[in-house]
């Protein structure tokens, strides 16, 4: 049974019924203001943990930016993990498949991958068969943390093939270090160019901030990503191409 609707209520509805547009986005967005936050246009941060510091430390708890203090304090405390590069070996091939598929299965959520193509990629680039093959031809480092294989790069004249990192080592300087390892060993063979093609679009800013630079867009005519377009980055490096 429905209840009949108050007339005060019907007034109310028609007559904002009646305003115009700029007169309904006025008085549908109403600013609030909130102390500390909007003292400032802007303040950066290097990272989260210095965020939820400041936040901590200056923010009126009703704001709801505060978080676990003292849980803060302790992740501050963690070293950050020792990274080391070495050259990858066979026994590697198992360790370096599991990294390769978790980042083709990242593709999906961060640059639009289908499923199909993310799967084609695991059964072929991220084969163990593939993997021993491309390690034995050399060109191959790998970054490990605790241990355990937390990324790979491979190195094929002047081109970073692929360069991947596990989801969970990612933004700890893990790809920086691989970058860096390449680079070391492009600009040791005296081309004066580094050069790969990046997949996806999400990793171009990492890409950019270590100093390359768009050159063109390329299509895929052959293997699992057959139809797909890559962006082509260059590097300039000291020394003359050989």
């Amino acid at each position: 049974m429905s209840e009949e609707i108050p007339e005060e209520w019907l007034a109310e509805f028609e007559a904002a019924a009646r305003r115009s547009l700029p007169e309904r986005f006025k008085y549908s967005f109403i600013k609030t203001y909130k102390p500390v936050l909007d003292d400032e246009p802007y303040r950066p941060f290097d990272t989260m943990v210095e965020y939820r510091q400041w936040c901590n430390e200056n923010l009126p708890e009703c704001l709801g930016y505060r978080s676990d203090y003292e849980k803060l304090r302790e992740t501050m405390k963690q070293p950050d993990p020792v990274i080391s590069i070495r050259v990858a070996e066979l026994r590697d091939a198992e360790e370096i498949s599991h990294v390769l598929c978790a980042c083709y299965e990242g593709f999906i959520r961060s640059d639009g991958f289908e499923e199909e193509v993310v799967e084609q990629l695991k059964q072929v680039r991220g084969s163990l068969p593939c993997i021993r093959d491309e390690i034995a031809e050399g060109g191959v480092f790998v970054a490990e943390v605790e241990g355990r294989v937390a990324g790979i790069v491979s190195v094929h004249g002047n081109e970073i093939a692929r360069l991947y990192v596990a989801p969970k080592h990612q933004r700890c300087g893990v790809g920086t270090r691989l970058f860096n390892c390449a680079e070391t060993c492009i600009r040791a063979s005296g081309f004066a160019h580094l050069t790969l093609g990046a997949a996806g679009r999400s990793m171009l800013p990492f890409y950019e901030k270590l100093g390359m630079c768009f050159v063109r867009e390329k299509k895929i005519v052959a293997g699992p990503c057959a139809g797909m377009t890559v962006t082509i980055l260059e590097k300039q490096l000291m020394g003359d191409d050989r």
